[in-house]
């Protein structure tokens, strides 16, 4: 698998994180836009690294056959990075499990002051 992405370092960084995924037995798919341009090497591929190293160690959990799915691509002028790995069971699952059990237990997750945290967020999502 080669990837070219028009970038020489984020080429490298994907090409040595998915090739060691695929020498796992994890299989690999990505999708990208070519010519990256506007983003800091260094962060880019940083950004990269760690969110491929996290699919990697949560598909080496895995007792099933794993998926890593890899998309960047370039909407309206900004760019879109997705990682979708393949997990046997969803920790926010087994929370909700967990709670489902105890529902005394749920009131304690939200803290006093979040209705006024989110407030705060309210023009970002305009």
């Amino acid at each position: 698998m080669l990837i070219d992405v028009g970038n020489d370092f984020v080429n490298a960084i994907l090409n040595s994180k998915l090739t060691l995924a695929k020498s796992m037995g994890i299989e690999v798919i990505c999708s990208s836009t070519n010519n990256i341009q506007g983003i800091d090497d260094t962060d880019l591929c940083s950004l990269l690294g760690n969110m491929l190293d996290n699919a990697i160690e949560a598909c080496q959990k895995n007792q099933i056959v794993s998926h890593i799915i890899l998309s960047i691509s370039e909407i309206a002028g900004y760019y879109s990075i997705t990682v979708k790995n393949t997990i046997e069971q969803s920790k926010v699952a087994m929370e909700l499990a967990r709670l489902a059990i105890r529902p005394a237990a749920a009131v304690s997750l939200m803290p006093k002051s979040f209705p006024s945290f989110i407030s705060g967020f309210r023009n970002i999502f305009v």
